[in-house]
Order: structure tokens, then C-alpha cells, then sequence
């Protein structure tokens, strides 16, 4: 009976907490329902769905210039740019309805501003100009017109000023405002320059060593380009594991903020003056989407990101929250009588007088040499030695007798070897390193950047996290926060010269700009100009242009560019335009497939060549971080590198200062290039020979034509 009652006791217990946390259910369920609604999602207008009409450019006011005639059309921006001298018309839009493309692609050849905007269903959408935007001339001044553009029901409101000097028109967008609807993209007079159909005409890109889109060549390419000037910004790609894309080839970068286009001999040279880290350069070719070929810069307000919502990497895609502080201005110049050089040129003058030319006595090779690596054992790691600081001598030595004007860079002199140390540098280690005063001359190869996974610093605290605030990496590294970039760079400065070494090579820096969970991408790209403007005279290794300034050398420039679908051709407009500048070395062309193209390819270029080297065998580096350098012995490499000195000075004792002033196909892989002493050179990139007036040139190689064309 006792045992009966506690169940019963406890039953009722059980029945009475039942009752009080159902209670406490109910009351809550019943509060929530007359709590007054509160939304926490925007309020989206309605767009305006009317319908469009193609809009024809009535062209009002006209200004003039020695060398140009504009005419423009106030109510929509439009313009028209006429060449006194050879008569070319360039206009700003398409001027005539095309039955043969959509309404879509009429109103955006027929805009002179497309804005791209994130919707209420997380979509981006286009508004056009020529439909979507009330567009009031503000002010008219001697030589330019202030637009105010607002684009209704979305309240996006901007300034355009549209200015013509000489022989350019430059383009201001300004006073940029948005409510509910966030501002993604715009393109500016997108269809300038564009054509329809087979063309007798190019664009001239600067994707890695730079390219042409050959417009008068029926296209197989189903993909346009699309390349972000300084490369893609991978603080807002999701880290993935490399071995997922291990065999992927990474895209060069695009360095040079500019773009061109040729119609005969009529010239447009597009060139970014603000906020170039920001634009992303879209080239469509006749045949992809539209029988139109259109070449244009897109300004990125906003990158999309993905927002992880559970370890397991799932997510959602969402546009960043701050816009960019993206101020664009893009000046046009129009030329007459050009070609790729002339452009080339124009694009050098516009920087002449912020540059200060390139040092007086040049180098002519770059020697990288790595002294020492680490390697994994059962019980940490164990030195590797490629090169002690006495066989540094002897390469030095023997290299001596036939190179007169090297620069070598030294690696791994760290303590513990080369991938064991990066973002920090010393101290040096003993076992390589007996006299700093030998190396004194030589320059510091220091890569504060990126640096292994297997650094004994790869902490978290220094690694920069992107959007997903995940560790960023790329082929195996890390990437440094840059704040502390600048920080650890600075210090380091003022310890290698208190053992009297001022000579830094700096690694990454050139390649990588990237924006972080907490700087973004303006920040850094403002962090890595000054860091350099630190150090005296530095070889950069990457090309990007905004670091030119405060660069003293030049290295690592590829030889190639991405080899996008719609590219026919490789153009070298990128070591045309730097090494105006600066001195400029190639990749080292010992590491590559084929040594002897790569040599050529300097030499037609421009460009310094570079080797990388060790005094022991390469296999000593296998199971090691610097397992990819196939081939490096100084004893397989010493011959081939004195010849190739003696080739490359010949040629440059030839040319003197006089450089390229028109380069012509003659054949599949054989150039013709003119220079300015009236000399012609034919470079035959086949491995077999080719015959051109009489003249045999063998294969992978050169020959000189004196005043035949």
C-alpha cells in the first residue's frame, strides 16, 4: 500500500509539471500573437515594368578640339567622337534599332549607364539609361557637361561628367547614392568602341604578358573574357581543399588598368584612373550571346559572398554589406594612325612625368639561388643544404668570367631552411651563412605575403581570414593579414640593416591583392604602396601596375597569358609598358617545359631573363616544400646560361634604346617586329624552320632583316 502511494504521489507530481509547463505555452503563444508585427525586411518599390523604345541619339551639342569633333545628346548622354584626321567615328551607342538582338541587349547597347542592383529575392538586375533613368543636364561648362541620372523606383541617384580635351573624353561618375535597393555593378558607355559581326579590328588586353581578340576571325569561343584588373580579389572565394583543383590552371592576372581597341589604323585607348582594383574588364566577341563585339570595364560596388551557417559549409549567398568606395573616372583617348605600340605609348605618356624612369645601368640576368630547404623526419625536420655560401662563390665565380651584370637573389638563408621560416626571416642560419659581408651586395628574398603551411609561424592570429571568416589560402599557403603585412615588414627593414643589408626582394607582393574578413581590398592595395615606399630599392616580385612607383625591379613577369577561348594571340603590351619604367626579368625560364621558347620569348619581349638555381641536385628537394623545382643544378645549367647571356646581349647591343614599333604575323607562331633604327627581326616560335624572302630562320629562333618588309 506504501509503494502505491508514492506512484500515486508521483503520478500527480508528473501531472502537475505537465499542466504548468503547458500553461506556460499557451500564455506565451497568446503574448506572441499580440505582440504588434515588426518587420525586419526591406520594403521593395514595385519596379517599373513599362515597355522600352529603342531610343535614337539626337546628337545637340557639339564640342571641338584640334584633333577631335564631339557631338552629344543631352537627354541620354550619348556621344559620337569624330578624328579630324582620318575621319573614324566612334559612338557611344547603338544608334539604330536591331531586330537581330533582343530588347534586353538593345537597351544596353543604347545606355550610356547600366547599374546593376541586388533585389528583394536576391537577384541581381539591370537598370538601362535609356528606359529606366530621368537624366538632367545640371551644368554646361566650356569644355564639359554634369548629368544628374536618377534611376526611378529603386531611388539610385548619380552625377556624370562628361569632359573632351585634345584628343580624349573623360568620364566621371560621382555623388552615388542608394536607399533600399544595393548597388552591385555599373557599366559606363559599355557599346563604345563595339562593332557588329566580322570586323577588321582587335582588342588589346593586358591579360598577363597581354592579348589580342582578333575581330575579323569567325570565333569558336563560347565564353566571353572576364578578368578583374590585379586579379581575382580571393577574400571573398570560399577556401576549398586544393586537391579539388589541383590540375586547374590559376588565370594570370590582369596588371595594367587599360584596355584598347583598333579599327584599321583608329585607335581607343581606355584607361582607369580611379578605383581600377574595383573594375572588372568583359570582352564579348561577335558570336557569344550577340552578333556584336563590345569591350568594356565594369565597376564592382559590391562583391557576393557566401555566408556559412554550420561547420558542415552550408550557407547562403549574400552581397556584402558596405559598398566599395568605388570613384570612377575612365579616360578615352582617340588616335589616328595606330597600331598596339602607339597605344602602348599613349598609356606610357599618361604616367611619364609620376614615374621616375627606370635605373641607369640595367641588369641583364636575375639568378635566384636557393641555399638551403627543410625536410620532414620521423622526428620534425632536418636541414636540407642546396647551396653553402662557398658554393655561392664558386657559381659567382665561374659565372663571372662571361656575365658582367647579374642580380642574384638569395633564398633560404633563414635558419631551419626557406619554407620553414616565412613571414619572418631570421636569423640567418649558421650552417649556410659564415660572412654577411660577401652577401651584401646580393639582394634578401623575403616573402611576407604568403608563406607554407608547414611554417613553424603559421599561427592563426597572423593568417588573414576572408568573408566566410575562414583561413585564406592558395596552392598550399597562407596569406599574412596585411595590416600585419606592413608590420612585420617594417621591423624585419630595420634588422637586416643592422647587419648591413638593405637589398630585399619582395615576394607575392606584386601578384596578390586581396580584401579581408575586416580590410577591404582599397585598404590593402593602400598598405602594400606604402610598405614599398619603405624600403630603398626593392625588386618586386609580381607586375601589378599600382606598385610600379615605388619598385625598383621587376620580377617574375610571365611570359603567357590565360589562354581565355576568345583570345587569338599573344601580344606583349605589358613588358612594352613596364620596362619603359623599370627593369623587368621573366618567371625563370630553367623551370619551364622548354627553356629555349622561353629565352625567345625574352628576347622578342623585352624582358630579362631568370634562372633559378642550386649548387646539389634537385632531387635533393624531393619530400620537400620546394619539390617542384625539377631542374636546377649550376653544373646542368652553367653552359646554357652563358650562351643564353651572350644571345641576349647580342641583340640588345643591336637594338640600343630603340624599341618595337609595329609587330606582324607572318605565319602561325612567326613574328616580324620593326623597330625604331629600321631594323626587322623575325622570330620563329615553331621548332622547325620557316622561309621568308629567301631568309631560312631555324626553328625556335631569330634573324635579323635590315630595312626589308
Amino acid at each position: 500500500m506504501q509503494g502505491q502511494n508514492r506512484y500515486l504521489t508521483r503520478l500527480y507530481f508528473l501531472i502537475i509539471k505537465f499542466l504548468f509547463i503547458l500553461s506556460i505555452i499557451i500564455t506565451f503563444t497568446i503574448w506572441i500573437k499580440n505582440v504588434p508585427e515588426q518587420s525586419t525586411s526591406m520594403v521593395y518599390k514595385k519596379l517599373d515594368d513599362s515597355p522600352y523604345q529603342f531610343v535614337t541619339p539626337k546628337y545637340g551639342k557639339t564640342f571641338e578640339t584640334q584633333a577631335i569633333r564631339t557631338n552629344v545628346d543631352t537627354k541620354t548622354m550619348n556621344f559620337t567622337v569624330e578624328d579630324k584626321k582620318s575621319g573614324f567615328v566612334w559612338k557611344s551607342a547603338l544608334e539604330n534599332e536591331d531586330s537581330e538582338i533582343n530588347t534586353t541587349w538593345r537597351m544596353f547597347f543604347n545606355s550610356a549607364l547600366v547599374v546593376e542592383f541586388y533585389d528583394e529575392v536576391g537577384g541581381v538586375k539591370r537598370l538601362y539609361s535609356s528606359k529606366d533613368a530621368d537624366i538632367k543636364l545640371e551644368k554646361e561648362e566650356k569644355n564639359s557637361l554634369t548629368f544628374a541620372v536618377k534611376f526611378r523606383n529603386v531611388d539610385i541617384f548619380l552625377r556624370l561628367i562628361l569632359s573632351f580635351n585634345n584628343d580624349s573624353a573623360d568620364v566621371v561618375v560621382k555623388d552615388i547614392k542608394e536607399s533600399t535597393y544595393k548597388v552591385m555593378g555599373l557599366f559606363i558607355y559599355p557599346y563604345l568602341g563595339g562593332s557588329k559581326g566580322l570586323a577588321d579590328g582587335r582588342f588589346i588586353l593586358a591579360d598577363g604578358v597581354g592579348a589580342i581578340v582578333e575581330l575579323s576571325k569567325v570565333s569558336t569561343a563560347t565564353a566571353p573574357f572576364k578578368m578583374r584588373i590585379y586579379g581575382e580579389d580571393i577574400g571573398f572565394r570560399e577556401v576549398i581543399p586544393q586537391t579539388y583543383f589541383r590540375n586547374i590552371k590559376e588565370p594570370s592576372s590582369y596588371v595594367l588598368p587599360m584596355y584598347g581597341i583598333l579599327y584599321n589604323q583608329n585607335g581607343l585607348l581606355a584607361i582607369f584612373k580611379n578605383s581600377e582594383e574595383y573594375v572588372e574588364i568583359n570582352a564579348y566577341k561577335s558570336g557569344i550571346i550577340t552578333p556584336y563585339n563590345w569591350l568594356s570595364g565594369r565597376f564592382v560596388f559590391r562583391d557576393i559572398h557566401k555566408k556559412l551557417l554550420n561547420k558542415q559549409g552550408q550557407g547562403i549567398t549574400i552581397p556584402q554589406e558596405n559598398m566599395n568606395p568605388v570613384k570612377p573616372h575612365i579616360r578615352y583617348y582617340f588616335l589616328s594612325d595606330s597600331n598596339e605600340y602607339t597605344l602602348a605609348n599613349k598609356f606610357i605618356s599618361e604616367y611619364a612625368e609620376q614615374i621616375s624612369s627606370k635605373n641607369s645601368t640595367e641588369p641583364i640576368f636575375k639568378i635566384d639561388v636557393l641555399m638551403s630547404e627543410a625536410k620532414k623526419t620521423a622526428f620534425g625536420y632536418t636541414l636540407v643544404k642546396m647551396t653553402t655560401q662557398e658554393q655561392l662563390e664558386k657559381i659567382k665565380n665561374e659565372l663571372s668570367h662571361t656575365l658582367d651584370n647579374v642580380v642574384y637573389v638569395l633564398r633560404g638563408y633563414s635558419k631551419d631552411g626557406y619554407s620553414r621560416n616565412s613571414p619572418y626571416h631570421l636569423p640567418f642560419e649558421q650552417k649556410i651563412i659564415n660572412s654577411l659581408e660577401k652577401i651584401a651586395d646580393d639582394y634578401i628574398y623575403v616573402d611576407y605575403v604568403k608563406f607554407p603551411k608547414i611554417s613553424k609561424f603559421a599561427r592563426r592570429l597572423i593568417v588573414a581570414q576572408n568573408k566566410l571568416e575562414q583561413l585564406i589560402e592558395r596552392e598550399e599557403n597562407f596569406l599574412t593579414d596585411p595590416i600585419l603585412v606592413s608590420k612585420i615588414a617594417t621591423e624585419e627593414k630595420q634588422k637586416f640593416k643592422r647587419f648591413g643589408i638593405s637589398n630585399l626582394a619582395l615576394g607575392t607582393i606584386g601578384e596578390m591583392l586581396y580584401s579581408t574578413k575586416n580590410l577591404e581590398r582599397s585598404k590593402t592595395k593602400n598598405l602594400f604602396e606604402k610598405l614599398i615606399g619603405l624600403f630603398e630599392k626593392p625588386i618586386i616580385y609580381g607586375s601589378n601596375w599600382y606598385l610600379l612607383k615605388n619598385s625598383y625591379m621587376i620580377a617574375d613577369l610571365t611570359l603567357e597569358n590565360s589562354g581565355y577561348e576568345i583570345e587569338n594571340d599573344v601580344f606583349p603590351i605589358v613588358p612594352f609598358v613596364l620596362s619603359n619604367f623599370r627593369t623587368v626579368f621573366s618567371k625563370p625560364i630553367n623551370l619551364s617545359a622548354d627553356y629555349r621558347l622561353q629565352l625567345l620569348k625574352c628576347i622578342e619581349y623585352g624582358v630579362m631573363p631568370s634562372f633559378y638555381l642550386t649548387w646539389e641536385s634537385s632531387k635533393e628537394l624531393v619530400d620537400t616544400n620546394s619539390q617542384h623545382l625539377i631542374s636546377t643544378k649550376f653544373n646542368d645549367w652553367r653552359e646554357e646560361i652563358k650562351k643564353s647571356y651572350l644571345e641576349y646581349k647580342n641583340i640588345k647591343n643591336i637594338l640600343g634604346k630603340n624599341r618595337p614599333i609595329k609587330r606582324t604575323k607572318l605565319y602561325e607562331n612567326v613574328y616580324i617586329v620593326d623597330y625604331e633604327n629600321n631594323v626587322s627581326i623575325i622570330f620563329n616560335y615553331n621548332s622547325s624552320t620557316i622561309t621568308y624572302k629567301n631568309h631560312e630562320i631555324s626553328g625556335v629562333s631569330w634573324k635579323i632583316i635590315r630595312g626589308e618588309q
